[in-house]
């Protein structure tokens, strides 16, 4: 075969799409499409592949909450295919916006991933203005967190940098979805935009709220669990994250913006023991609450609660011994004020590169509700993630 037929694998990739079923569709999309949207589908098309090996492999074995998880994985995974398509469309004009004049250098040729919290039939938390048992406005956590993530969009692409959002508008999302479109992408960065929310901060009938402190920034990172090294790429992604040193760098944009945020919404500062414990157990019994109603929609009575099967699939040595390798590595003492850590789903998705997931402030908090109604509030915010994602940049890569 003469050399000048050599088939790369991005148009062997879209040969083979023209020739599936449905290929006059996909010819429509993907034919225009960058080189990096076909390598993010490659990258998604091997995770389904490595769900469908995991699921033969242990067959009858998996049961339970792993066999559920598995199945949100897989879905995940399909819908995951669905957002590149949206996230890396190209624009009408097929080419990114000229860097403004004065925008900061780290950012400029940078990709970064936006999500903005929530979305559609997931409305998140919900600050409510009452009087008199009457409720005078509503703000809902996904209406909020969409208008900062396009803001925030709109300022970093003036900046020169590449901004991909897993939305753009109010529709619903898959979780898991987001988190392996942002991986499949390989930006540089990723940053999920939430609003936080406690009972603990509502007014009491007298005006006053029971419990003082509960509005505050906090960034999440994620952290591994145990029993959830028997998920499919659990382990995988566990292991690049140690190899890559990705727990260090997301620490470190997770220090950068909380150091911004706090300092520009005056919340400095963290909760005291007594708070964090209330707010603990007030978690634990929103938890039962929402057992027992999934219970009643599911018409079992709680006399007939039956246990769930469980999964006999076992965590290997290899997986065992990253899983104490991370917190020997990087232990909780070693955290910064303001970073916490979790097993957030759409952190547990992005295995190399900086994740975080930023709780800005308590949108139950009727001083904060109040203040998020207006323009100025958010654009503090939005202000202070465009300076805490440069400051990332400039520290993590001064020669570039």
């Amino acid at each position: 075969m003469p050399s000048s037929f050599q088939l790369t694998s991005t148009a062997l990739l879209s040969l083979c799409l023209l020739l599936s079923p449905g290929a006059s569709l996909l010819a429509s999309e993907l034919m225009p499409a960058p080189a990096d949207l076909i390598q993010a589908l490659i990258r998604v098309e091997q995770d389904r592949q490595n769900v469908q090996a995991y699921k033969a492999r242990h067959g009858k074995k998996l049961l339970g909450r792993e066999a559920h998880l598995t199945q949100r994985i897989e879905t995940g995974v399909a819908a995951a295919s669905d957002l590149l398509k949206s996230m890396l469309a190209p624009d009408s004009s097929g080419k990114r916006a000229p860097a403004a004049e004065g925008a900061p250098e780290a950012l400029k040729g940078r990709t970064i991933v936006l999500d903005a919290g929530h979305g559609g039939k997931d409305p998140g938390a919900s600050g409510v203005l009452t009087r008199d048992d009457t409720e005078i406005f509503r703000l809902d956590e996904k209406d909020v967190a969409l208008d900062v993530v396009n803001q925030l969009a709109s300022r970093l692409e003036e900046a020169g940098a590449r901004v991909l959002q897993t939305r753009s508008g109010d529709v619903t999302t898959d979780l898991y979805g987001r988190g392996i479109a942002a991986r499949s992408t390989n930006a540089d960065i990723f940053v999920s935009v939430h609003f936080n929310y406690s009972d603990l901060c509502q007014e009491t009938p007298a005006g006053g709220r029971p419990v003082y402190g509960v509005n505050y920034t906090t960034v999440y990172t994620y952290a591994p669990a145990k029993y959830n090294l028997v998920l499919p790429g659990y382990a995988r992604g566990l292991s690049r994250r140690l190899k890559s040193n990705q727990p260090a760098k997301t620490t470190q944009l997770a220090h950068a913006l909380y150091q911004r945020l706090s300092d520009g919404l005056g919340l400095s500062y963290t909760p005291e023991p007594e708070v964090i414990k209330l707010m603990n157990l007030e978690k634990a019994h929103r938890a039962r609450l929402a057992r027992a109603a999934a219970r009643k929609a599911r018409g079992v009575p709680k006399a007939k609660k039956t246990r769930r099967p469980r999964s006999r699939i076992k965590s290997t040595a290899a997986s065992r011994r990253d899983y104490r390798r991370f917190y020997s590595r990087f232990p909780k003492s070693s955290l910064p004020k303001g970073i916490r850590r979790a097993d957030f789903v759409v952190l547990r998705q992005v295995h190399k590169k900086p994740a975080v997931l930023v709780e800005t402030c308590f949108i139950g908090d009727r001083r904060e509700l109040l203040r998020l109604r207006g323009k100025n509030r958010r654009q503090v915010i939005v202000d202070s993630l465009f300076q805490g994602i440069g400051d990332y940049f400039r520290q993590a890569h001064p020669a570039d």
